[in-house]
């Protein structure tokens, strides 16, 4: 999801324990997934008793409090879609109508493409919102999006689900039950569950970088907003960084052993180096547990997948 663009909303069908794998605080929250399966009529009540968090229910309740005559924001396109043989209630895609203008009534994003396939067809093919919110551009169905974040549920959480599946790991089990290397840090007790919900207390990214570039390599700070004869680099346009040297003991210019991460066309980084941000995240110190987006509660549960899995 990047700022200031339409979201993207990945649509699952046909698979209940993803959809119950799935419940957690941003899929209820517009941001990772609206999963659909050939089950009984969504029940927003009864979803209560399977998510144990507080704002998750408080979402349901003003769902069910919330009528279609409340909200204002209407599709701003819907593809013609041939005659279909599949058949789908339309009560469970008004259900995604709902969530989607909710969302952009709520500026949890400004507008957005669903599409819903079923058995190879395309069944629901809807735009909502502009570009940028206001009267910006309305959204449509040629638009190009720039995504990001996709393998965490398109790989890492399918994992953590084909796991659960088989009963190698619980939602409940405490990281540390996997990876021994948490165990005696103030990341011990913290669960799959809370890695799921971006509730561990960590955040949001490490400047892992940092740590294979020769400080002895340049003076004073790295980066600035403008650029110069000393910081002649373009990272962004408005960052720009000195000439650096990497360090040789993780950074090597060609394949080799113990060097068999390639991280560029020309860069590979050594081996040992995982370990290295694995001891920075236990370095790390846990802020508190509300909701942050975190890459490296992913980058954990990737570690217990690769354990679990060999």
């Amino acid at each position: 999801i990047v700022e200031n663009t339409p979201s993207t909303v990945l649509i699952v069908e046909d698979n209940k324990d993803l959809v119950n794998l799935l419940k957690c605080r941003k899929v209820l929250t517009y941001k990772y997934a609206l999963g659909l399966h050939n089950l009984a009529p969504v029940n927003l009540s009864g979803l209560e008793e399977r998510i144990n968090s507080a704002k998750s229910r408080d979402l349901i309740r003003r769902l069910n409090e919330a009528t279609v005559t409340e909200v204002t924001i209407s599709s701003t396109y819907e593809v013609p879609q041939p005659a279909s043989k599949v058949i789908i209630r339309k009560d469970r895609l008004d259900v995604i109508d709902m969530i989607a203008k909710e969302g952009v009534s709520k500026g949890a994003y400004p507008g957005c493409q669903i599409v819903v396939f079923k058995d190879g067809e395309v069944v629901y093919d809807k735009c909502f919102g502009t570009h940028t919110g206001g009267n910006s551009k309305k959204v449509t169905p040629t638009d190009i999006y720039d995504v990001a974040s996709l393998s965490k549920t398109s790989a890492t959480l399918l994992a953590v689900m084909k796991l659960y599946d088989r009963r190698l790991l619980r939602l409940s089990d405490k990281l540390s039950d996997h990876l021994s290397i948490l165990k005696g840090t103030d990341k011990e007790y913290l669960t799959i569950d809370d890695a799921l919900f971006h509730q561990t207390g960590l955040p949001a990214t490490i400047p892992y970088y940092q740590k294979v570039i020769d400080e002895s390599s340049y003076t004073g700070a790295l980066f600035s907003k403008k650029r110069s004869a000393k910081y002649s680099i373009r990272i962004t346009p408005s960052s720009y960084a000195q000439p650096s040297r990497l360090k040789s003991e993780y950074v090597s210019e060609t394949f080799k052993t113990g060097y068999t991460m390639q991280i560029t066309d020309n860069l590979w980084l050594n081996d040992s180096f995982k370990e290295v941000a694995m001891q920075e995240i236990i370095n790390t110190p846990l802020k508190d547990k509300r909701y942050r987006y975190s890459c490296i509660n992913f980058i954990l549960l990737q570690q217990i997948v690769e354990r679990l899995s060999g």
